[in-house]
């Protein structure tokens, strides 16, 4: 562990914040960027190596900052790189040859990639990212000047096998090309609108192949969780370009964050939203009002009590002062005497949780025992609250039933999916089925939820915890009121701002220097005029003068792209 990681474990004010760290620490966030490079290339020559090949650049781009043609398109299995400043491209060939050894986050590393995307950066001196893929057909080229792809080629590679596209992929240019990123998963985004800008017939057309071999949905565990027998049909859509026809636009923000929401056309003006066939993208904006950003709350103008819901998508929000979230709403009831369930919710670099949130009338603990059979997987409540959703803050936050491990707002974006909840009068699931596993079932829109176990992350057995041990959850169809979905990109505020010292990719590392230029406001806890002009998030996510370069930043990392929303109602 580097010894800076427990000298801030030593200053550190409470004993959660010192747990955090270390554990941060621990993963390998706080690393030596001058020799992390380098180690990873001495672990690559000791490694796995698949043998000698040749790697053969795809695009017209040269290896000097500035002049590449883009990350790798129509792959997947993305695997990062440690972000060190000093990974040369030959380091990160050797790197991605020996299998990937030490691999960020990802100990299973990449013992079958066949392509790299490498950062040449936009200057002099950005040449540090290296990421490995998978490619099962011929990659192409985003168009991202920023970055290369390279193919493995030759000897004990698996590019021997790989399909050619029908049609060359040409690199986007324009300003409009590079910021309409594909909903397709051969076009998913690597963490810049430019660099999920591809989108053509071949692209389409592989995934349409790839589906024919998706997998049959896994059984179910009948020990482990209720399955009704429920079918549903579909009852609405956001999707194409009449996406947003049926959303409001909320312009409240009561997280006290540094967004400025517009109204739908003010969004479209600053392109805050487009919709496209295939797919709609929801970005932030420029900058609005003092201290503020601008960027989008939508929420459906329709409820439901019950049923099936979820997004697919392609790319999701990540980076500082970021604060994404898809969730569920009770409108016309005081929050959260309505209830809220968070589907996708995070800050900076923490990790999306689910979290479900009562009050007192419809109060509810759920049994830890319901949720945890023997031999089942094991989902914590990750608020630590034993399971009771009763949420009043600062003390109480709701319960967080979550299948370990979670994922860092990185690999979500990183990570094209499809996110559901079923939410019948007993329970709520959440599942989370990767783009190229997604069943049969849900293309055809006649979903069957009780075969897809394997892809449950959250379980939330609001009467069988009632029946277990009476009067915890005494209304447990009424737990939730009818509810709207939600969607929206927030900033900084009373989440990502209080806690930027505790994000390692964040401070020092972006934004004003802490605690010399900036500090962390808490917005609940600090109320005087002016305080927010010392927060390091908001300064950061502001950037008054361009100092920081947040415009780029946020235009290759903050954005949605989404294929569709939808929602089926039950059907007995």
């Amino acid at each position: 562990m580097d010894l800076r990681c427990l000298r801030v474990a030593a200053a550190a004010a409470s004993l959660g914040a010192v747990l955090c760290i270390l554990a941060w620490c621990s993963a390998g966030t706080i690393t030596e960027d001058l020799s992390a490079g380098r180690r990873l290339a001495d672990l690559a020559t000791r490694g796995s190596a698949r043998g000698p090949g040749h790697w053969r650049r795809i695009g017209p781009g040269l290896p000097i900052h500035g002049k590449g043609s883009g990350d790798c398109t129509g792959c997947r299995k993305p695997v990062q790189s440690h972000d060190s400043r000093s990974m040369s491209l030959v380091d990160c060939q050797s790197w991605v040859t020996a299998g990937c050894p030490n691999a960020l986050g990802q100990l299973q590393g990449c013992p079958d990639a066949n392509a790299l995307g490498y950062r040449v950066g936009s200057r002099s001196g950005e040449e540090h990212l290296c990421r490995a893929w998978l490619c099962e057909d011929a990659p192409g080229w985003t168009g991202d000047i920023s970055w290369n792809c390279y193919l493995l080629t030759g000897n004990n590679s698996l590019s021997t096998s790989l399909r050619p596209p029908s049609t060359s992929r040409a690199p986007s240019g324009s300003r409009t090309s590079s910021t309409t990123p594909s909903t397709s998963s051969s076009a998913t985004s690597l963490g810049s609108t430019s660099s999920s800008s591809t989108s053509s017939s071949s692209t389409t057309s592989s995934t349409t192949s790839r589906r024919s071999t998706t997998p049959d949905p896994s059984p179910a565990l009948p020990h482990c969780y209720e399955h009704p027998n429920i079918t549903y049909s579909l009852d609405w859509r956001a999707q194409g370009r009449a996406f947003f026809d049926d959303w409001a636009f909320l312009l409240n923000d009561y997280n006290n964050g540094a967004s400025e929401y517009l109204n739908h056309p003010d969004a479209v003006a600053d392109r805050v939203v487009e919709a496209y066939e295939t797919h709609a993208i929801i970005r932030t904006g420029p900058r609005g009002r003092r201290l503020k950003r601008k960027s989008v709350k939508i929420a459906s103008h329709r409820t439901w009590k019950y049923g099936l819901m979820g997004m697919r998508f392609s790319h999701v929000p990540w980076g500082c002062g970021l604060w994404p979230a898809f969730w569920t709403h009770a409108p016309g009831f005081p929050w959260p005497e309505g209830g809220e369930l968070d589907m996708l919710e995070y800050v900076n670099d923490i990790p999306s949780q689910t979290s479900f949130h009562t009050g007192m009338s419809n109060r509810c603990q759920l049994a830890g025992s319901v949720i945890n059979p023997p031999f089942c997987p094991v989902m914590p409540d990750m608020n630590g609250m034993n399971y009771d959703c009763t949420t009043r803050y600062p003390l109480q936050l709701g319960c967080a039933v979550n299948k370990l491990p979670l994922m860092s707002p990185y690999q979500w974006a990183h990570f094209p999916s499809v996110i559901l909840v079923e939410w019948t009068p007993r329970f709520m699931k959440v599942f989370v089925i990767p783009e190229r596993e997604i069943p049969a079932d849900i293309q055809a829109d006649a979903p069957r939820p009780n075969t897809w176990d394997h892809w449950l992350v959250a379980y939330y057995p609001f009467a069988r915890s009632n029946e277990i041990f009476p009067s915890t959850c005494p209304n447990p169809q009424d737990v939730m009121k009818p509810q709207q979905l939600v969607l929206q990109i927030n900033f900084c505020g009373d989440w990502a701002g209080k806690v930027w010292p505790l994000s390692g990719s964040c401070v020092n590392r972006v934004g004003p220097h802490f605690p010399l230029q900036c500090r962390a406001v808490d917005p609940l806890l600090d109320r005087r005029p002016g305080a927010l002009e010392e927060d390091c998030c908001t300064k950061f996510i502001y950037d008054a003068d361009g100092t920081y370069g947040t415009e780029q930043y946020l235009a290759e990392r903050a954005f949605f792209n989404i294929s569709w929303v939808k929602v089926w109602n039950p059907v007995r």
